[in-house]
């Protein structure tokens, strides 16, 4: 057998002793009320604009409202990087889902739109366009819709987070009133429970799993012995 596919195999058969590859996956919550670190994975900016008062930011505010002529903004602006609980620049993302909770009233539909402009939570209606213009401030097609019920609701955020990954630039989502009653929804800063602030899961391919020393060095002793053979046989006269 020659060296090079006898190391080959000797490779493969510790890969193959290793195991198998595990998913990833990452959760981003501000769980401290509003007070995560700016450099932090879980920093979380939620905010809503308003056309009843077009000057006036809604940053500190418990909750962000949707309809009734409030649009909310919502981001997560450390998902990506090399940093513990941060997804690598460029991954393929599996799936991933975002969490609001409606601590009131629900029973309303809402759509997520990507953001294409930079905004903060001092953000305003007029400084944001005068409530932003599809196709300049944000996406004009909804990447995403789904009921907003009491309580808990999940929202696939799977094509945003992908987008983001790929290299779009992450300015997070508009929520606009699809159909319904106008909805609050418990923001960063909600104090009633710190299990209520948005929450986004994401989960990407697996990475190979480290092999144990030992398979390692099985994998070692099998190649050295197949050279050994190889060396030792005696070329055909």
């Amino acid at each position: 057998m020659r060296p090079a596919r006898t190391f080959a195999l000797a490779a493969a058969a510790a890969a193959l002793l290793a195991g198998p590859a595990r998913a990833e996956t990452v959760s981003f919550m501000d769980t401290t009320y509003g007070t995560a670190s700016p450099t932090s994975p879980n920093y979380t900016l939620d905010t809503y604009i308003s056309s009843a008062n077009p000057t006036t930011s809604f940053g500190n505010a418990t909750t962000f409202q949707v309809g009734g002529g409030a649009k909310g903004l919502l981001q997560f602006p450390n998902l990506f990087g090399s940093g513990p609980g941060q997804i690598p620049v460029g991954a393929t993302i599996v799936s991933a889902t975002l969490d609001l909770c409606v601590p009131g009233d629900g029973g309303s539909t809402v759509s997520f739109s990507l953001v294409k402009t930079p905004w903060t939570e001092s953000t305003t209606w007029n400084g944001f366009n005068n409530g932003g213009v599809a196709g300049v401030n944000y996406v004009a097609t909804p990447f995403t819709t789904g009921q907003a019920n009491f309580a808990h609701n999940q929202y696939d955020f799977t094509a945003a987070v992908q987008a983001w990954a790929s290299g779009t630039p992450n300015n997070g989502v508009l929520i606009q009133l699809v159909s319904g009653n106008p909805v609050a929804f418990a923001s960063s800063e909600w104090q009633n429970s710190n299990s209520e602030a948005p929450h986004l899961t994401v989960t990407y391919p697996p990475k190979p799993v480290p092999a144990p020393p030992s398979v390692l060095l099985v994998g070692l002793a099998v190649g050295g012995l197949a050279f050994r053979r190889v060396v030792r046989r005696k070329p055909a006269v």
